[in-house]
């Protein structure tokens, strides 16, 4: 595998490539067919300029959706800082909007943070919605978005985007692959057996890894959903006696208050080859 930030810095660059074909096409790049009166009233930026909105699954601070973000900031010259966004010179007004769904993975959250989005997106009318990763695909794209004359991009959907009816006449965009097969590979010649131990956080994205694993790469796993930091230890023990190779999905900061009582058990209890997928 590549070092993570070779991989973030190729994901930035095809990112970039497939939004400014698709911003080309659509005609945002040089104007819209929208009315001046139906946008939102400008602030400092022209009016002119169109609106994009970026809704993130996740929160900021968390890596791998991060490096989405500045791959949209960079297409478009947006200035990213502690307290907001500096868009005065770039080619678009800019909006994102954070759903925080990896730290809050309870249904009814999930719900309540795609509604929200959905009624800022009705506020502010904008001339593109870029989302990332599944949950906002899910909660916000399908049920309000999609088959709408709103033109959406989405990048981050894992392995598959056929199961949530996408693409479609204004929703287009890209899925995320692992390579877990590759990791595989480099872990068998150090290992005992063949049985491959997968672990990660109970939420929508680990589930759906673990699922198109076993579907597109042919791999049989025994898979451990935590539900909890404590219960991530259980499942990491609990692992290594079930299995020969282990497979840790990311938790996406979910643990990270609790990295003083992880790391030391990991290193003490690891007993099989283990790699980690962010």
């Amino acid at each position: 595998m590549q070092p993570l930030g070779r991989q973030a810095q190729t994901i930035i660059r095809h990112f970039s490539r497939i939004l400014a074909l698709f911003l080309l096409a659509v005609g945002l790049l040089g104007c819209s067919d929208t009315p001046k009166e139906q946008r939102p009233a400008a602030s400092p930026p022209p009016a002119s300029r169109p609106l994009v909105v970026y809704v993130n699954s996740y929160h900021r601070g968390f890596a791998w959706s991060d490096g989405i973000a500045r791959g949209i900031y960079q297409v478009f010259g947006v200035v990213a800082g502690r307290r907001g966004f500096d868009d005065s010179r770039a080619k678009v007004r800019f909006r994102q909007i954070d759903l925080d769904t990896k730290r809050h993975p309870d249904e009814g959250f999930k719900r309540q943070a795609a509604r929200r989005a959905k009624e800022a997106i009705d506020r502010w009318r904008p001339d593109l919605v870029i989302v990332s990763d599944d949950n906002a695909v899910k909660y916000l794209v399908v049920p309000y978005l999609k088959d709408t004359d709103l033109p959406v991009v989405f990048c981050g959907v894992n392995w598959d985007a056929s199961i949530y009816g996408l693409p479609c006449r204004n929703v287009t965009g890209m899925v995320e692959i692992s390579l877990e097969d590759q990791v595989v590979a480099r872990l068998l010649p150090y290992a005992r057996g063949d049985r491959i131990g997968f672990l990660g956080p109970d939420v929508l994205t680990t589930r759906k890894e673990a699922e198109n694993v076993k579907r597109f790469l042919g791999l049989d796993l025994i898979t451990y959903y935590a539900k909890d930091a404590d219960d991530f230890l259980r499942g990491f023990d609990l692992l290594q006696e079930q299995s020969d190779i282990l497979l840790i999905n990311s938790d996406g900061g979910l643990y990270h208050d609790r990295l003083a009582d992880i790391i030391p058990h990991v290193q003490q209890q690891a007993k099989i080859p283990t790699g980690a997928m962010s």
